[in-house]
Parts: C-alpha cells; structure tokens; sequence
C-alpha cells in the first residue's frame, strides 16, 4: 500500500507502476479493470487535489430540515397492528389518535404549564375516553364524531359508586394525574374509570307524605328538584337514582388499523415482516409518504447494485437516542437503521426495523431513563435562577426599544434561541431579511448581543433612526441610594444588575447583587412583572421582563475538579456550582447555578427518525418519539448507572447486571 502522508499527489502516481509485479493478484486485478490510476487518484488523501467536486466538506452532517405541509408531509407509526394481523396497515388510510389530558388535571411538579412548557401531556393507552380528549398528531382536537377510536366498554365494577366526577376534581385542589420525572403521567385518584350518575340536589320546598297522607318533613335523602313540582307528593321510600352506580369503563380491546403503539414497545418481542417471515428483537413501523420517496439505483441496471447498497444515499428510518447517553453522548449516533425501499406510497406501507443497539447481536434497547445530568442532558431551570429588567421591548412604530440578535429568520428565534444558520433555506431567509430595520450586526457565531434603537428626530430631524449596542448600567454613586440604571431603562431605582445582561437590571423583587438571591416578592402576587413601568406624553412604556426559568435547554459543560465552566470573578459564588446550557443547538451557553437546574427527561426514551442520506449530508425530515416499555435495561455495576441497552447473554438470557 502506498502511504498518501510521506508522498505528494503525483509521487503517488509515479510509484503506482513500480509498487506490484505482474505476478501478483491485486496487479492482475487492477490491470484488468483498468482503474488502477482512477482508484489512487480517488484515495481520500489525494482526491481533493484531482477531483475537488468529489470532495463534500459536511459529509454525514444531520440537518433538521422538515417538509413544508403544503408541499408534502411524512407520517410514521409504531407497531401499528398490535392487536391485529401484522398486514393490517398495507395499503390502508387513517390518522394515529392520542389521548391528551387538560393541564389542569395534571400536577407537574416543578415545572410550568404556561408558554414555556410545552409538554403535551398524553394518558396511558389503557386511558378512557371520558378522561381524555382524543387528539390527532399535532395536537388538535378531533371531534368524537371525527374519529376511529371505538367506544369504551361498560362492566359491572363493586368499587364504582357513581357519586363524584372524578375529572373535574382539580376544582377542589386535587389532581387526576402526576407528571412523573420520567416524562409519563400516571394516575394520582382512584376510580377513574367508573361512570358518573346524575348529580342530586336537596328540594328547597319539597315534602314526602306517608301512605295515611300525614307529612313526614324534608327526606333525609338527597332528590334532584328539577324533576318535581313543589306541590308533588310521592312515598318516602322515594330514593335518587343516580344512573351509573357500580359501572365501570375500560377501552374497547381491539384497535382499527394503523394505530400507533409508540409507549408500549417491547424490544424482546418477535414481529412478523411484511413476507410472513418472524424477526426478533424488532418492531413493525408503518409509513406514509405524499410525494416521491428518494431511492438510489434500480436492480438490474448499469450501477444499480452500486448505487442501491451506497450507505450515502437513499431514505432510511433509523433509531437514535434523544440527547444521547453517556455511553453515546452525540444523539445522531445510529442505534440501529432500515433503508426503506418503496419510492412511492399509497396509504401506509409497513416495513420492520431491527431493535438491537448499535447493531450488536448481544445487546437490544431497554426502558432507558436517565438518573443524572451529564454533558449534552436536557434540563429544566428552575425558578431559583435570576431575574432581569431590559429596556422596553422594541416598538416598530415608535422605532425605539430593545431587541436580541443574531437573528434567525427561518425558525423566527433571535439572541438566546436563535441556531446557527447551518442550511441554504436558513442562509435564504436571513438574506431576505438583512436590509429590514432594526438591523442586527455581525456578531461571532457564538455570541449574542442586545441592540438598542433610537428614534433621534430631535438632532438629526424626522426620520433618523439608528441601533447600536445597549449601554451597560451604571452604578449611580452620586445619590446615597446607588441605584443601577442606563439611559434605555424606564426604572432609575433598581438596587441589582442583571445575571445575564450587562444592559439590563436586577429584578427588584430579587435580593443579590445580580438578582439571584430569594424572592420577597412574587410577580404573581404584585400582578405585574414586577419591572419599571412610565408614562409621558407619547404613552406608558415598561421595562421588558426577562429570565430563563421555565426553559428547557441542553447542558454544554459541567465543573469538574480539573476544570470549571466559568471564570472566577464577582459575579460567580465560589460556593457555587455553575454549568452552562445552551437555548440554540449549542450556538452560545449561559451559566446557571446547580441548583438551579433539573434533569428533564424526554417523553419517550429513544426516537425514529425519517432520513434522505446524500453524500454532502443527512437531512431528517421527521421524527417519531417512541417509549419502549420492556425488557429492564442491564446495570452497569462499574459507573452504578444503566446501561441504555440490555445485554444478552450465551444462553439467549437478558442480563440483570454487568
């Protein structure tokens, strides 16, 4: 073999005829090929001086990229046939139904359910219709009359009374269900399942006679008044009916065809492919496709074979871990992938894709759950982590105001949340957008910067306006109060600077000098944000609220005893713990305090992910979430954590413990 480091492109080639004889074999086969300078030129060390169009700088790059609805749209379906033939979904129409709960039945503990936390809060499929409300998707309502699902069985259930509406218990303070750190809600009240009866009021004016005609007074049992007229007599063994005592609900056993199953996935089971032939350690997913579904080569035809196995080209469902692990920090690590082979589809078409992790015969995935953060978690921040007042918020009217950037116009996030343009479609957008005012600077790609706007029609005359850099508060020693403020704030009395942003101030409802001490004050309780607000003649204008609390992001680094992730100076506690968590795909990160944060676990422990591989870079267009249930995922008994897989031993036996 010729070594491409010790030798130039072209000593390459001049060696490449003294380096064999014609006696031996790989001469023979390179002469007969007659590609033998083709395949040195071609060689990973030389093949950007002689081919540099060959050459893709982000070869295996994964890019979310989502098809617009308008022009077409991916649906993907787990185990679609559980309770049926495994060929129930070939061919067939109907959109996947999902049980979402209303959050005010739900405790979730810590975090929020306003803007910020968008968890959707999906029941066990063992829910009943009555708890629920049957979504489709992407969250919409479907109406009862609208969809496939069948109506909940009745039975006779001793433990059922009908006397309380259990669902509507959040009235009282209580809670149907718990959203638990792993991502699942379970059930927090008992008898959920039992039908109401009618509810029974007592009559105001309402008396019972005996058979002799004699009034006997008010009944001691409660009797719905609408159903009489004061004047009415009737038995005193009169009771209140309340239909539904004793009858319980439970969901129809038999599902319609193309169900998704994606929470019960059992990684030890055998599926049926779609030739009738059984696989273990597999799962049928069903998929639709509204327009062509790329492939590579057609079998029989002039590089065809070449083509149809190139792993760089062609759709393929492939499983990830959300996040990762800490055994495959990066979550674009390939657990396992199928290549789909249809180019066309029409309804759903099911295929089977292997579970076992990292393609190993020894290992398959498991109900993985992490216990702690690590470097590329999720986590939650908490309501400890600092408060801050801005500038008022940019008013495109007035042309005055604060605003964030970099700005990314295809997702529409700026500052904190905006991604790094890394696709053409990102490029094309922000293009369109550039000479729009306010504008944004060019900032390093890992920093981000709060811009002011100034309407300065007083020195320049009408229609001057201008953005720069927004000044950084100042201590104000000259008053004995020393307040921080800056010419953009519309507050002049706040006693702290802001965590995040040299531009901004202190929450005042915060102690600390950066507003990261306890709260004296909620902004609940005031009914306000809690910032500076100002009237004058052009109207009231108030400092803008800001904080991260209620966000989830990704940790990008965690202290160790080598090394910390910030720099010591007067803002960090040296009794404290900081990471950093990045909003924006890792583009810039934020400190927070270890405290501050908790580990959010994802809704379902691994992922399908829809893939159009090309030779310059993966572009996944959908992903499908998915929980597996069973079996118990192997212990590692050297790091004391799960491993994200369980290993299977000689004896085809799962392991409890490595």
């Amino acid at each position: 073999m010729v070594n491409t480091a010790l030798f130039g492109a072209f000593g390459t080639l001049a060696l490449s005829a003294t380096q064999c004889t014609e006696t031996p074999e790989q001469f023979n086969e390179m002469i007969q090929a007659n590609n033998l300078d083709e395949a040195l030129m071609s060689s990973p060390g030389v093949i950007e001086a002689f081919y540099p169009e060959r050459t893709y700088h982000n070869r295996d790059e994964y890019v979310y990229d989502p098809p617009h609805p308008q022009l077409y749209s991916v649906g993907l379906i787990v185990d679609p046939c559980v309770t049926r033939n495994h060929s129930c979904c070939n061919g067939q129409f109907g959109s996947p139904l999902y049980s979402h709960v209303e959050p005010e039945l739900v405790d979730v503990g810590y975090r929020k359910t306003g803007e910020s936390f968008r968890h959707l809060l999906l029941a066990a499929p063992d829910e009943i219709l009555a708890n629920v409300a049957v979504v489709d998707a992407d969250g919409e309502d479907v109406d009862a009359l609208g969809h496939r699902r069948a109506d909940d069985e009745v039975y006779l259930d001793e433990h059922c009374d009908g006397v309380q509406l259990r669902r509507k218990e959040h009235q009282r303070g209580l809670y149907t269900y718990q959203l638990h750190t792993d991502g699942r809600l379970k059930k927090v009240a008992i008898d959920t399942h039992c039908q109401v009866g009618l509810p029974c009021k007592q009559a105001p004016s309402f008396y019972v006679r005996n058979r002799s005609g004699n009034p006997v007074g008010t009944p001691s049992f409660p009797v719905e008044a609408s159903l009489f007229d004061n004047n009415v007599t009737v038995n005193a063994s009169a009771t209140c009916v309340r239909q539904g005592i004793r009858l319980g609900h439970r969901p129809f056993p038999l599902k319609p065809a193309c169900s998704d199953n994606n929470v019960t996935v059992n990684a030890s089971a055998t599926c049926v492919r779609r030739d009738g032939t059984h696989m273990e350690f597999c799962v049928n997913v069903a998929f639709t496709h509204t327009a062509a579904i790329i492939n590579c080569g057609d079998a029989g035809s002039r590089n065809g074979n070449r083509f149809t196995q190139d792993g760089h080209c062609g759709t393929f469902l492939e499983i990830h871990r959300e996040n990762g692990s800490p055994y495959d920090p990066d979550e674009t690590y390939v657990i396992n992938a199928q290549r789909v082979p249809a180019k066309v589809s029409s309804g759903y078409t099911t295929t089977s894709i292997s579970l076992r992790y990292g393609d190993n015969a020894s290992k398959i995935i498991c109900n993985y759950k992490e216990s702690t953060i690590r470097e590329g978690s999720m986590v939650y921040v908490l309501d400890s982590s600092p408060e801050c007042c801005c500038p008022p918020e940019y008013n495109n009217d007035q042309k005055t105001g604060h605003f964030r950037c970099p700005l990314n116009s295809y997702e529409d996030t700026a500052g904190p949340y905006a991604g790094s343009l890394h696709s053409l479609l990102h490029k094309t957008a922000f293009n369109s957008t550039a000479n729009n005012y306010p504008y944004c600077p060019t900032v390093e790609d890992h920093a981000d910067s709060v811009q002011c706007s100034q309407n300065d029609t007083a020195s320049f005359g009408s229609g001057r306006v201008y953005n720069s850099k927004c000044p950084t508060v100042v201590h104000d020693d000259i008053q004995s109060t020393a307040y921080y403020t800056s010419p953009f704030l519309v507050g002049r009395a706040y006693t702290s600077m802001c965590f995040f942003w040299e531009a901004c101030a202190g929450h005042p409802f915060r102690s600390g000098e950066y507003a990261e001490g306890l709260s004296f004050t909620s902004a609940v309780e005031s009914m306000t944000t809690g910032c500076a607000r100002g009237c004058g003649d052009s109207g009231c204008t108030e400092d803008t609220y800001f904080s991260f609390k209620g966000l989830i992001g990704r940790v990008t680094c965690i202290p160790t005893g080598e090394a910390l992730c910030v720099k010591s100076d007067g803002k960090y506690d040296d009794n404290e713990k900081y990471y950093l968590v990045s909003f924006n795909g890792n583009r810039t990160s934020y400190p927070f305090r270890e405290r501050d944060l908790a580990l959010h676990q994802p809704q379902y422990n691994f992922q399908l992910w829809w893939v159009q591989r090309t030779r310059h870079n993966y572009i996944v267009q959908e992903k499908k979430g998915f929980r597996v249930s069973e079996p118990t995922c192997t212990f590692d008994s050297v790091n004391e954590q799960y491993f994200p897989y369980t290993i299977i031993d000689g004896d085809g036996k799962f392991v409890d413990t490595y």
